[in-house]
């Protein structure tokens, strides 16, 4: 009995077979630990219930040193445009830090008077890449201090 329908045949061996495949599959593995070794950075933010404060931590999840380029503090206006807005902590403007790998930084920001505005957004920028975060409302109770900070600064009053 003969079979009419037409097979692809590609002229590769078994071994040959094995030999892409298994080729395939270190290309794969490769990639893999090329992305987990990078620097990937994820920010959380939180403000307190009276707006007073903003809590903002950042984690690298992956195994190399990266640089937090910016974190800013960002006010939408009525017309949908965004104006960048200058928050003061520990007398710094702007913040920017090397973060280690596998490392966390946490930091808390307090405007100079007042309290932040409903929509204030964190824009955080590392390796040219930016990402707004809406703060997660704690409640009203819950508020930081201004030297919960991580990783502490030396002691220096010994």
């Amino acid at each position: 009995m003969s079979n009419d329908s037409p097979q692809l045949y590609l002229g590769l061996s078994t071994d040959n077979w094995v030999v892409i495949g298994s080729s395939i599959l270190a290309a794969v593995a490769l990639l893999l630990v090329w992305y987990l070794n990078g620097f990937r950075p994820k920010a959380c933010t939180q403000i307190d219930g009276r707006g007073q404060r903003i809590k903002v931590t950042i984690r690298n999840r992956g195994r190399a040193d990266g640089h937090i380029d910016s974190v800013s503090f960002i006010k939408p206006t009525r017309r949908g445009k965004e104006i960048a807005q200058r928050y003061s902590w520990h007398g710094t403007g702007n913040y920017s830090a090397t973060l280690p790998g596998n490392g966390t930084i946490r930091f808390v920001a307090q405007i100079p008077e007042g309290c932040f505005d409903d929509g204030t957004l964190v824009r955080v920028i590392t390796n040219g890449k930016q990402k707004d975060i809406r703060p997660k409302r704690m409640p009203s109770n819950i508020s930081w201090r201004l030297d919960d900070v991580l990783p502490r600064p030396p002691d220096t009053t010994s």
